[in-house]
């Protein structure tokens, strides 16, 4: 099975000429300390070469939720934002599915964007949001990533290992940094009103998570360079 890199480089097929000149390229060159093909060392390849044109396609992730446990509540919306680019990806749940198949549709809709990506960045996602996900995706027979398709990066984690301030939630760090940022609370109104399918309610939350993925984007960019990219599956 392909390196997940590699199989996101052939997912623009006006790209593939190109790509297909690059693996040939890596499979008849060896890197400088172990003399193996770059193709079996694109650790090595990406040290040697860092500001190669074919990296990590990284998207930033996150989700609301109605419960923390995947068995007492669903995924109301997600956003996905590609790194760098300016549209997020997003999808909420709609009354009708509210009545008929809960978040099924969401959880379709978000599995099939991220086999999009090589590494997805969440901030406690490694402890909910993935996990999340995964139980739901396994309650309603949607096929999750397998272990190793995706891998994950959490800065949670890098922020509870490099900082040492009083809060690690996002918003916090955000503070700490400097980092601009218009976070807005969810009440209970905004969940009970999500719940019963009214429009505002589901639009408040879904503008909610987009700044979160807007702000996780702009944390990671400061702090990630303190920590190596880590090969944890999602």
């Amino acid at each position: 099975m392909p390196r997940p890199r590699l199989r996101t480089m052939f997912q623009d097929k006006n790209d593939w000429p190109e790509t297909i000149k690059h693996l040939i390229w890596l499979e008849e060159h060896t890197c400088i300390k172990h003399r193996v093909a770059y193709i079996h060392h694109l650790n090595c390849y990406e040290r040697e070469y860092p500001n190669t044109e074919f990296t990590e396609k990284i998207g930033f992730l996150d989700i609301e939720a109605t419960n923390l446990k995947a068995d007492f509540g669903i995924v109301i919306c997600y956003c996905l934002k590609p790194a760098k680019a300016k549209k997020v990806i997003t999808r909420c749940v709609t009354p009708y599915e509210l009545r008929n198949c809960f978040d099924k549709e969401v959880i379709l809709h978000l599995i099939k964007r991220i086999k999009k990506f090589d590494r997805i960045i969440t901030h406690y996602g490694k402890r909910f949001d993935l996990p999340f996900v995964r139980s739901r995706a396994l309650n309603l027979g949607v096929d999750f990533p397998i272990h190793k398709f995706v891998w994950q990066t959490d800065t949670w984690e890098i922020a509870r290992s490099k900082l040492c301030i009083s809060s690690n939630r996002l918003g916090n760090i955000a503070n700490f940094l400097g980092i601009r940022q218009q976070k807005t609370p969810i009440t209970s109104q905004h969940w009970l009103g999500a719940l019963m399918g009214r429009r505002e309610s589901l639009d408040y939350i879904v503008d909610h998570c987009q700044r979160d993925v807007l702000i996780l984007e702009k944390v990671y960019n400061r702090i990630c360079e303190f920590a190596p990219k880590s090969k944890v599956s999602i």
